[in-house]
């Protein structure tokens, strides 16, 4: 029996929904930055290499001028990817990238000889703007409008080390590194 008549059973849902976010989620919404991190995160779990050891029990992210989003993927650390925890690094341009498996590069500007090292290790790489898949980078996180694209070069998806999930090749656009979409 309806306790509450005068209310449509349907009309409790968005109440409910409200009463079950954490106050935090209903204060303030979510950031760029934030929404980029969940992004990235997501990413990582719809590719994978195609070999990877079974004995790793961690995904290393190497954050290379990572920039506002560094904070948010911070906070995403000892998320399970696979069977695996992940662990974000902060890494200084010069610094050996044979530690990571996933190197993000928050600007891509000045970053050439990095992307060129990650990509010569096998390396997922992950970028924050327009010039890093010209410059042959695998996957960028783009912001037109109101609205994250995530970009795919179609070069990475060819890439013998990894495997691209059809649900995020689904969602994406799909870019040449000479610049076409």
């Amino acid at each position: 029996m309806n306790r509450f008549p005068h209310l449509k059973r349907s009309s409790l849902w968005p109440a409910a929904l409200i009463l079950a976010l954490p106050l935090n989620a209903v204060a303030a919404a979510p950031s760029e930055h934030d929404i980029k991190a969940a992004y990235l995160l997501n990413i990582l779990k719809l590719v994978h290499r195609k070999e990877a050891p079974v004995e790793r029990k961690v995904l290393t992210m190497c954050l290379l001028t990572p920039g506002p989003v560094e904070q948010p993927l911070r906070a995403l650390e000892s998320s399970i990817i696979g069977s695996r925890k992940l662990r974000i690094r902060t890494i200084q341009k010069d610094e050996n990238l044979r530690s990571c498996e996933v190197v993000f590069l928050g600007r891509s500007s000045g970053q050439q000889a990095a992307l060129r090292w990650a990509n010569s290790l096998g390396l997922l790489t992950l970028g924050n703007d327009v010039d890093f898949i010209p410059m042959s980078g695998m996957v960028a996180l783009l912001v037109e409008g109101r609205k994250i694209v995530v970009e795919v070069n179609a070069e990475s998806v060819r890439n013998p080390d990894w495997v691209f999930s059809s649900h995020l090749l689904e969602i994406a656009r799909i870019a040449s590194q000479d610049g076409f979409r």
